[in-house]
């Protein structure tokens, strides 16, 4: 499957596909890889110039702390973990800024909310 969302789209596995579904459509689109009547051509165009996963992780996780870097999913995450990490790296941009930094107390304020 592939998540579109927030200038990017990234390749996501089965389960953490739903964690991105729950999301809604106003943070995330994801699309499967198996059904191309469900894509339009600029969507495809996108992903091939967006950089993917690599070019997404640079961003939504550049200042991820510790804490969070054993927070990330992994085969054996529930749906609630995956869905709480997906919010924080892409709802609420938790890690984009450095810690303290001054868009930091509103994204956690929006994560915990």
């Amino acid at each position: 499957n592939v998540a579109l969302g927030g200038g990017h789209g990234v390749f996501v596995c089965q389960a953490c596909s739903e964690a991105h579904r729950l999301m809604g459509v106003s943070v995330t689109i994801v699309k499967p890889l198996n059904d191309f009547s469900l894509w339009e051509l600029e969507e495809v165009l996108f992903l091939q110039q967006c950089g993917c996963n690599t070019a997404s992780s640079s961003i939504y996780e550049g200042f991820i702390p510790p804490f969070w870097k054993e927070k990330k999913s992994t085969a054996s995450s529930s749906l609630k973990e995956r869905h709480l990490f997906c919010r924080a790296k892409y709802d609420a941009l938790a890690f984009v800024t450095p810690s303290g930094g001054i868009f930091a107390e509103r994204a956690w304020s929006k994560l915990l909310q």
